[in-house]
């Protein structure tokens, strides 16, 4: 059997001398100066340093060494209690396995099997009950169970039943020629937690060929594992069966563990790293021995070795006290060593300790102070520190203020020449000291904006952050904070309200265009449409065309009749187009440039304007059929002529609104009146002239 892993094991340290050359003077001399109090050198210094920390390397040497010798044997004596508490599982396992392989291969129930498959399902269930009866483990046995290669099955219990099993991973693990032992479930049935051990029955065709046509399952009671559990079960010590992803199959604490209806998350995705290394370690088939230290718990080892005939970890978990409770007198023999060593240590260096952690201090002091200048000036804002009065008189304040506000901070120091409250603005005067005593009040920080006055009469916006510092009373000593001119975001912000409204306003303009509008990205995607575009191509009002390419909208007919090659070079493309409900369209389309002083311009989209002129293209049909037509009748007498006028724009009325026929008429008139034969003696009537028009 493998010994714990390394991770189980501290290795000790090597206890051989070590050489320094020359140096037994240096460190003699460095004693007798601690010890008579002599002033320190860099060379005593060295010599004490050297002399504490070759004794307690050796101390610690030695002291690894045992604990190691010690540690190891009792993880090896963990390792083989494991070994001899699992063989009598493996054992049974191994029988239960023998068992139905063998009753699988019998020629009884390779007979039941083709009954089964005749559909004589009666002598597979006595099969199964001399089967049951036939057991070694009888007393443990719940069911024997009989499946065809579809998942129809009969149990000794119940005979043939109408539930099918060709779901369950045992079942199909045995339907491809394997012996399996199944992971515990509850049964349908019974509503009990089971394992069984399933094998596949083989049948021998007349051509000689064998084929898997079945499953021969013996189920049995989660009882063995249990009992394994109880027989070394103590305080705090219990163990685990683990599958090959990871999953808690048996536990022996109670903690929960993984079944089908109510799995358990794997040991391999947890939060605990060490926990999650055992896992691996488990699954990957090792045997060790690790120790565990859980968040919030004592500390534990756990012993693992994989589990013989299954896919299985089998792990022993017990206190870590159980183990290290051998290493107390070694730990306090160490205790003691180290107390020597660290009073000696400290009774010869507390000089020099003393001096150096002086120096450091001074130092450190010096260097913070330092930093925390040039920090403060080097910010770009007003560091203060000031007492909470209607002046907010100043006990510091850094020399920034000066930039900010054009005075110089020893004129607001104690108020000498004027205070920091007549700089806040009459308007904001109130509300600032409203929200800082506010803050005050709960012992928060506070977060204000308001105005200053500067000296040159500017009037500044400063973001105010601070908060107050409290005694051991809880009363309020001083105020501190910092002063950050936002004059230039404030600007920002206002001209970006500015901007926002003058895209509202161009938006509101082009949504009510009476011409359709369409603006495209230079890459051909949908960024606007405006209300005539919808309402012409029939499209909703919602922005649902945004963000799409033109081409793949229901204006795939304008993608296609435009020239975007040339419109992202330059060229206006215009074109006439095919709308919805048989109408005509005329689009326009340019492109959107950004202006550059001397690269060429970038082109930023393109814009397309959209036009219906169903309207003007019928007006002009019926001109061009009006002009035909009466050129031909020309040559006949006018009488004629005048009685097809005043039937045109009855038919014209018929097809379109009152509008479209004034038109015609309009038109007819002007042609009729300059094809007259007699030029000058010829007067136009009808009787459409006296309705109105």
């Amino acid at each position: 059997m493998a010994g714990p892993t390394p991770t189980g094991r501290r290795s000790a340290p090597s206890t051989a001398p070590r050489t320094v050359d020359n140096q037994d003077n240096d460190w003699g001399q460095g004693i007798d100066a601690a010890s008579q109090g002599s002033q320190p050198t860099g060379k005593n210094l060295v010599g004490v340093h050297f002399v504490f920390r070759d004794f307690g390397r050796r101390a610690i040497a030695v002291y690894s060494r045992l604990r190691g010798l010690t540690l190891t044997s009792k993880l090896d004596n963990l390792s083989h209690e494991l070994n001899q508490e699992s063989r009598a599982l493996t054992a049974d396992l191994q029988v239960r396995t023998i068992e139905v392989q063998n009753f699988a291969v019998s020629a009884r129930f390779q007979q039941a099997m083709r009954m089964a498959q005749q559909g004589n399902w009666g002598t597979a269930t006595a099969t199964l009950r001399r089967a049951r009866d036939r057991s070694n483990s009888e007393g443990e046995v719940v069911l024997f169970l009989l499946a065809l290669a579809d998942g129809t099955y009969a149990t000794n219990l119940a005979g043939l039943t109408a539930q099918n099993i060709r779901d369950r991973p045992y079942f199909q693990a045995a339907m491809m020629g394997r012996t399996v032992l199944s992971a515990p479930y509850r049964s349908r049935s019974t509503g009990e937690i089971l394992l069984n051990v399933s094998a596949p029955v083989v049948l021998e065709e007349p051509s000689g060929q064998e084929n898997i046509v079945g499953v021969l399952s013996s189920a049995f009671s989660e009882d063995i594992f249990l009992r394994w559990f109880a027989a070394f079960r103590g305080k705090e010590r219990y163990g685990l069966v683990v599958s090959r992803e990871g999953q808690v199959l048996f536990r022996g604490d109670g903690g929960p563990r993984h079944l089908p209806e109510a799995p358990q998350p794997s040991l391999l995705d947890g939060d605990d790293p060490t926990l999650r290394a055992i896992a691996q370690k488990m699954v990957a088939n090792q045997t060790g021995v690790e120790r565990w230290s859980p968040p919030n718990r004592r500390a534990k080892y756990v012993a693992f070795q994989p589990l013989v005939g299954t896919d299985w970890a089998i792990a022993m978990v017990v206190p870590a006290t159980d183990i290290e409770r051998d290493l107390g007198g070694l730990n306090q023999l160490a205790a003691l060593m180290a107390i020597v060593w660290l009073a000696a240590a400290y009774l010869r260096g507390q000089q020099l300790v003393s001096l150096a952690k002086e120096r450091r201090s001074a130092h450190a002091l010096a260097e913070r102070e330092q930093v925390l200048q040039a920090t403060i000036n080097n910010l770009a804002g007003v560091v203060y520190r000031c007492r909470h009065d209607a002046h907010w008189t100043m006990e510091f304040i850094s020399d920034f203020v000066e930039n900010l506000t054009g005075y110089p901070a020893a004129e607001f120091i104690e108020n000498r020449q004027r205070t920091f409250a007549s700089l806040i603005h009459p308007e904001d005067d109130a509300r600032v000291s409203e929200q800082v005593a506010a803050a005050v009040q709960w012992q928060r920080s506070f977060d204000v904006e308001y105005r200053i006055l500067c000296a040159n009469g500017e009037v500044r916006w400063v973001n105010d952050r601070g908060q107050g510092q409290w005694d051991a009373q809880g009363n309020l000593v001083a105020l501190y904070g910092v002063l950050v001119d936002i004059t230039a975001r404030k600007a920002a912000a206002k001209a970006l309200q500015e901007a926002l409204q003058e895209a509202l306003a161009l938006n509101a303009i082009l949504e009510n265009l009476a011409e359709g509008l369409l603006v495209l990205s230079a890459e051909g995607y949908i960024l606007q449409t405006n209300h005539a575009l919808r309402a012409m191509y029939r499209l909703p009002e919602d922005p649902v065309l945004s963000g799409i390419p033109l081409e793949r909208s229901p204006m795939v007919g304008l993608a296609a009749a435009l020239d975007w090659g040339a419109v992202r070079q330059g060229q206006a493309s215009c074109v006439e187009v095919t709308l919805p409900g048989q109408r005509i369209g005329r689009a326009l389309a340019s492109r959107i440039v950004k202006p550059q002083t001397q690269a060429e311009p970038e082109c930023l989209g393109m814009a397309v304007l959209l036009r219906d002129i169903t309207v003007e293209r019928e007006v002009d049909k019926m001109k061009t059929d009006f002009i035909a037509t009466v050129s031909h009748e020309f040559a006949h007498p006018p009488h004629l002529r005048v009685g097809f006028c005043v039937d045109c724009p009855r038919k014209t009325g018929r097809r379109h609104s009152a509008g479209l026929g004034y038109l015609v008429r309009q038109k007819s008139r002007s042609i009729l009146q300059t094809g007259a034969g007699e030029p000058g003696h010829y007067h136009h009537r009808s009787r459409a002239a006296h309705q109105p028009d």
